[in-house]
């Protein structure tokens, strides 16, 4: 016999196939590439509530050090796969709540740290749309010469040092590569902003908004 609860989550995945709860929006991939801007526009449309997964991971690494969420590795090329894998179960707690399903808006999630093959394996995707951001036709150079052409004080690449700056660019170069190839492999959302991120960011926010 089933309880109450089984009950509801059957009603709830019903209305769900049916398309009548929307889904919540995840926003993924390497840094500097436009997600926090896209997350931002769409937030504004007062459709969706931007959540930063950046602010909560932080809280982790400081608050709660016993759970091994944290980016601080002796391996940083890893980095993204090591916390992918502890924090991608909460994220699908999150998502899986009933609390926003009576409201106007759902979340939408900017989140570096989420690999496709986490997100296809642990993420019940009839709750969450995702998009994955990289840079793969750029190489590291041309990443730095960006980030330099557009920092600002808000932004925390303005705060390192030239060296610093150019390893992660490397970093950010490797990482699109993976993600490119790992969206491939299980079918899922990339978005190339290598040339055009105006263009691509625009076309994205407004397929979301069609939904």
């Amino acid at each position: 016999m089933k309880n109450k609860y089984e009950e509801y989550r059957e009603y709830r995945n019903k209305k769900i196939l049916e398309g009548n709860i929307k889904k919540h929006i995840i926003i993924a991939g390497v840094p500097r590439t436009g997600k926090t801007t896209t997350s931002s526009l769409i937030a504004k449309t007062g459709k969706y509530q931007h959540l930063c997964m950046d602010a909560i991971i932080g809280a982790f690494e400081k608050q709660f050090p016993e759970t091994g969420v944290s980016t601080y590795t002796e391996n940083p090329d890893t980095m993204v796969i090591d916390v992918s894998s502890k924090i991608v179960k909460f994220i699908n707690e999150i998502i899986s709540a009933n609390n926003y399903d009576k409201c106007d808006y759902k979340l939408i999630i900017d989140i570096l740290e989420l690999t496709p093959h986490d997100y296809f394996h642990y993420i019940d995707n009839r709750l969450a749309d995702i998009y994955f951001f990289g840079t793969p036709n750029l190489t590291p150079t041309q990443i730095y010469n960006n980030i330099k052409k557009y920092d600002t004080q808000d932004d925390y690449t303005f705060y390192i040092s030239d060296e610093d700056l150019m390893e992660r660019c490397k970093r950010f170069h490797d990482l699109s590569l993976y993600l490119e190839k790992e969206c491939q492999k299980y079918n899922l959302p990339f978005i190339n902003t290598s040339y055009e991120r105006e263009k691509q960011i625009n076309e994205l926010i407004e397929n979301i908004l069609k939904k």
